[in-house]
Parts: structure tokens; sequence; C-alpha cells
């Protein structure tokens, strides 16, 4: 994040925008968003109740010093964003689309989240595997003498560039479809506009996006099977907490893209240049 782009924008031009998004989340009809959740998890044969998140619980409240554009916090099960990101980087479309976006997107990783499991434990360490969609954390804690907490000594992450893209896609369509069902939020030429000009944003998951749905083109015409069952496919993993780094799946896509290729994507960083990727994909 570019911190002089940010300290460019005049404080009161954030101020305002920050009362913007606030109420955006504020007129968000829960109950609808959380039907729209729950009809398409019931299409993937989750029947289970997943709550959403209470939408009070979502603050764009993060200082511009933060280097995170968003957080979750266990303490308070609430999610924390950085006003001044989604107003630099959603500059020239609906604010209050834009607060909503970012609500999907929270709320489908809120939904995604799996519980933890020991993966080792010795009489010393506990080797502890949490999965949020596709993303498989991996934390080593340190058993405290006479206690029942753990000191994390270490930890890693693998498939967390997958699992933003295929995250993205999914909040996208439920935005889409949330705003077909409460038409009152938002103009709907200022919808057409938000979703013309949305993959030209500087958006971070933009990139990414492009990736994944490569990923779903190339995986489509190998296995000749349509891109919609492939996308869906890839939306059922995320929620049933099907992990990428299954042998099975692993065989499947270096078969498909070349040895190694599982590996590269599990590694690959938000941040990095994807081209590599981008190239096996099209092989």
């Amino acid at each position: 994040m570019e911190q002089k782009r940010f300290e460019s924008v005049p404080s009161r031009k954030i101020e305002s925008g920050t009362e913007v998004l606030v109420e955006a989340i504020e007129n968000i009809k829960q109950e609808v968003l959380q039907s729209v959740f729950s009809e398409r998890l019931a299409t993937y044969g989750i029947s289970e109740s997943r709550e959403l998140l209470s939408k009070d619980r979502i603050h764009f409240d993060l200082p511009q010093e933060k280097k995170n554009i968003a957080e979750y916090r266990r303490a308070t099960k609430s999610f924390h964003v950085s006003p001044f990101w989604v107003t630099e980087r959603f500059a020239g479309v609906d604010q209050r689309i834009a607060a909503c976006m970012v609500a999907c997107h929270e709320q489908t990783h809120y939904v995604s989240h799996h519980d933890c499991s020991i993966v080792s434990e010795t009489e010393d360490e506990v080797v502890i595997r949490e999965q949020v969609g596709m993303n498989e954390i991996f934390k080593i804690g340190k058993k405290e003498m006479g206690t029942n907490k753990l000191a994390i000594i270490g930890s890693g992450q693998q498939f967390t560039f997958l699992n933003e893209g295929v995250t993205e896609l999914f909040a996208r369509e439920v935005l889409n479809e949330y705003l077909q069902r409460d038409p009152a939020f938002a103009d709907i030429d200022k919808q057409q506009e938000f979703f013309e000009k949305l993959p030209k944003l500087e958006l971070a998951y933009n990139p990414i996006v492009v990736v994944v749905e490569q990923l779903i083109s190339s995986v489509a015409k190998r296995t000749m099977v349509d891109e919609y069952m492939v996308r869906e496919a890839l939306y059922a993993a995320m929620f049933r907490g099907e992990a990428m780094s299954d042998p099975v799946l692993v065989q499947a896509f270096d078969e498909m893209f070349g040895e190694g290729f599982t590996q590269k994507f599990a590694n690959q960083g938000i941040k990095q240049d994807a081209s590599e990727i981008l190239n096996h994909l099209a092989q």
C-alpha cells in the first residue's frame, strides 16, 4: 500500500467517505444477504445453518499507518477494514456498493472458515492446522507449563492466492444477487457502472481473479467440462473445506499443468507476480 497516495487525500474527504461506508453497511438487509448465502451453500450440499457475521461487527476503522487492508479479530469476532483503502481503490464508483462488496468478501471468508485440527503433538509442542476456504494455515505452538495456553512460535500457509481469488469471484456473484433482491440499496445505473469498472480498478484482487478465471478456463478445456461446473466445483471445495493439498488433487493438477505446478500455486503470494502460473495454465 502506498502511504504517500493516502497522505495526499484530504482528511475531510476520508472522514466523509468513512461515514458513507458505515451508513452503507447499516443499510444492508442482513436477512436478504443471509438468504443469498444460504441458498448458494445449499447447492453445494451444505444444509447446516452458517450464520453470517452481524453487520455491526464490520468496522471501517483501521488506521492509515496499518499495512493490512482488512483483518479479522477472533476475540471480538469482528472485521476491521481500512477506509483509506476503500476510498482510494474504489475511487470513481459508488462507495455504498463498494462497502457492500467488501462486506460480501469478508462474509465469504467468515462462512468458509473450518475448525482447527491437531496435525501432530509432542510433550512440548503442537502443530495446528486451520483452514479458511482453500487457505491452509499451520501454526506451531509451544506448551506453557502449568497452563492450557500455547505460545505460537512458528506459522505458515499455502493456497492463500487461490483462496483470495475464488473468494472474490464468489463475493462478486453474491453482491450482484443481493443488489437484485434489494434494488433500493443502489440505483441501477450505479450498479451497472460499478460492475463495468470493477475489473479495471487498482485492486489487488483483480490480477488474482484473472489467474483464477484462467485456471477455470484451462481446467474446463482439458477435462471437457463446462466452465460453470468448474467454477461451482471450486466454490463447493471452498465451503466444504476440501484441501487442495489432497494427493489426488495434487496429482490431477500436476498432470494437467506440469509436475510441481500445484506446489508453485500453493506458494504463490498475493503480491507476487503470477506470470509463471499463467504460463503453466496456458500450456
